[in-house]
């Protein structure tokens, strides 16, 4: 999201809401420049050929002028309401009195003329929305919780003009169930003007540009037009778009793209509602040891969550291979994706997360277990056999000044118990059975600096929780903002960055990848981080990041690389990462296709039996269909099987 809004508009909406909404969320009115968002009405993905074609027709627009980037497209959202609201489980709607207007005119080229500074909506919400509260600011008063269906929740004023707003709304009203979903719980006419909004929206999408639309195109520029059939949802969708005989010019030098400002190449075509870098089977393993809840927030899956990390998937093949050394870990076992470095969070304290905003801070005696022995690999603790739970404390900086955290209360495991923040891991119910929203004790808030936050118990482990904080404490100043006010934080603090340094500092033996005298016995069970397979490739020094390949389960690592060694007095050899690095393409599909071209002119040069007939159309690589680079890579061993058959 941060790269897919030009720096020009982001200046003209900031310019835009200065007497508005400020830099504030529309819907938390929360002010904090990391978790908000600059975010579409009308996507982004929506700038298509045909469907701006239709829209700027309708509204009168001259062609190609219209801007999806335009500031009356683009409003400020946090991560966790931007999800929400791409995610189609909200919407905003526009005055009666506007919605009138332009459903009068939807059939007239006259379409109203409606030019203000400021436009006032109605918050609807999907069904969906049933277990996510919203906690809005009201400034000094502190924080007002609204829940479904938002009936009190007070008119947005916002400077996003209703044009863009009803495309929104009705591209979300795609059957009548998604009427009377968005419609459930609000009496009165909603039903109706959210039928009014869709019938606007279809009137613009079905127009039919005339010839005098594309005047002084020439006909060689035009390309032909398609028929953009939105997917209905259950049925049959409402909204077909008609194909019309004078198709529209193509892009070219002469006719830039509608969007404003300099547009990124890796502008996504859609909009992302998930991480789906990660792999679905590493959700799973999160899965199996920890409810699907926030972390801090304790809010379940009706609210949007992330899967975040740790120790980051991006890091550098350097601080991983000084890490397995240093928890005495086979070379190239270490992988990022295992379960005890992955946990659930809502995307606004996600986002919070990554940038430095906080952090979870271990029990003082497991921070001096591991600072004890940081110099010395051999004795490293591992810990998880002594519990499957760990205890953490939440430490913020001032980031998290403006970013209040709402925790939803638990029902409580027995009479005593006032419940804490996943104080029921393993119980398999949905916190938001447990609770009733309308009690005024059901969320409790909890604001910077969190003193009385409660303690957190989570899956994730130690190790990967101190190379976080060890990271995001590597600065001498960054310990001075953590432990502002807390004196009595700076001691573990400070051990914290020195384990951290110390794990992470190039001390490896020559031979580390393959010496076994530092591994520890593998137990038969199910061991946390180390035996979760996965795959080491050397990238470019512009690509340095751990790939692996999909999982089964969490398994034995088989580390395949060994050290080379040996060389002149004027010459030395590679290792396999320096190798990797100079190769420009290490992936799969060139090792074998580099393989193939060796046995062919291998082949080539043995002498064929003059009695036996051998047919020269016969491609080798059809004898080898049954092995293939994603199937069966070939390694030493198996090509000298290859070659003997």
């Amino acid at each position: 999201m941060a790269t897919s809004t030009p720096d020009d508009a982001k200046d003209r909406v900031d310019l835009a809401t200065t007497d508005l909404t400020g830099a504030r969320c529309l819907i938390t009115n929360v002010d904090c420049p990391l978790m908000v968002d600059y975010a579409h009405v009308l996507a982004r993905a929506k700038e298509k050929e045909v469907e701006m074609d239709k829209l700027e027709y309708a509204w009168g627009v001259k062609y190609r002028t219209q801007s999806i980037d335009t500031r009356q497209n683009i409003f400020r959202l946090s991560a966790k309401f931007h999800r929400l609201f791409d995610a189609n489980k909200w919407l905003l709607l526009p005055d009666t009195s506007i919605i009138d207007q332009y459903f009068n005119a939807r059939h007239s080229r006259k379409i109203p003329d409606i030019q203000e500074k400021a436009f006032s909506y109605t918050l609807i919400a999907h069904l969906d929305m049933k277990y996510v509260p919203i906690h809005r600011s009201e400034g000094a008063s502190g924080y007002r919780k609204f829940i479904y269906p938002f009936e009190e929740f007070p008119p947005i004023v916002s400077h996003v003009h209703p044009r863009f707003v009803i495309c929104d709304a009705a591209d979300k009203l795609r059957d009548f169930a998604d009427i009377l979903a968005f419609g459930k719980g609000r009496s009165g006419a909603l039903p109706k003007m959210l039928a009014k909004v869709g019938n606007i929206y279809k009137a613009w999408r079905t127009a039919k540009p005339g010839p005098e639309f594309y005047e002084g195109v020439e006909p060689e520029a035009q390309s032909e037009r398609v028929s953009l059939n939105r997917e209905a949802k259950g049925g049959v969708s409402y909204a077909k778009f008609f194909v019309s005989t004078t198709p529209p010019p193509s892009r070219s030098r002469d006719h830039p793209s509608r969007s404003e400002g300099k547009i990124p190449k890796d502008t996504p075509g859609k909009r992302v509602l998930d991480d789906s870098s990660i792999p679905t089977e590493a959700k799973v393993r999160v899965d199996k040891v920890a409810l699907k809840r926030c972390l801090l927030e304790n809010t379940d899956e009706s609210n949007p969550l992330d899967y975040a990390h740790l120790l980051p998937r991006s890091s550098i093949d350097g601080i991983l291979t000084s890490l397995e050394y240093s928890w005495r870990m086979d070379h190239a076992s270490l992988n990022v994706d295992t379960r005890w470095n992955v946990f659930r969070l809502n995307p606004s304290l996600h986002r919070m997360f990554d940038p430095e905003a906080w952090l979870l801070l271990p029990g003082k005696d497991t921070i001096n277990r591991y600072h004890e022995v940081k110099d010395e690999p051999q004795d490293f603790p591992s810990l998880e056999k002594e519990c499957s739970t760990y205890t953490y404390t939440l430490i913020a900086m001032h980031d998290m000044t403006n970013v209040p955290i709402h925790v939803q209360r638990n029902k409580p495991s027995a009479p005593e118990d006032g419940g804490t923040v996943n104080d029921v891991i393993g119980n398999k119910e949905s916190p938001s059975d447990n609770i009733d929203f309308n009690l005024e004790d059901a969320f409790t808030a909890h604001a910077f600096p969190f003193h009385q936050f409660p303690e957190i118990r989570s899956h994730v482990h130690p190790r990967f929780v101190i190379c976080n904080a060890g990271a995001k404490l590597a600065e001498g100043f960054s310990i001075y903002d953590f432990s502002e006010g807390r004196e009595y934080l700076e001691e573990d603090l400070n051990k914290i960055s020195e384990i951290y340094k110390t794990w992470t500092k190039p001390r490896l033996p020559s031979d580390f990848p393959a010496q076994k005298t530092l591994r520890r016995n593998k137990p038969a069970g199910d061991f946390p981080d180390d035996q979760t397979e996965c795959g080491r490739l050397a990238l470019p020094p512009t690509q340095l990041k751990r790939i692996f390949p999909p999982l089964d389960g969490d398994g034995f690592p088989k580390p395949t690389k060994r050290a080379k060694s040996g060389g002149g007095n004027d010459s030395a050899w590679l290792d396999d990462a320096t190798l990797g690095e100079l190769d420009q393409d290490s992936s799969p599909k060139k090792a074998w296709k580099d393989k193939m071209a060796w046995i062919q002119s291998w082949v080539g040069q043995v002498p064929l039996d003059p009695t036996v007939e051998v047919p020269m159309d016969i491609d080798l690589a059809d004898k080898l269909t049954h092995h293939t680079p994603d199937q069966y890579p070939l390694g030493s061993e198996d090509m000298d099987s290859l070659l003997s058959a």
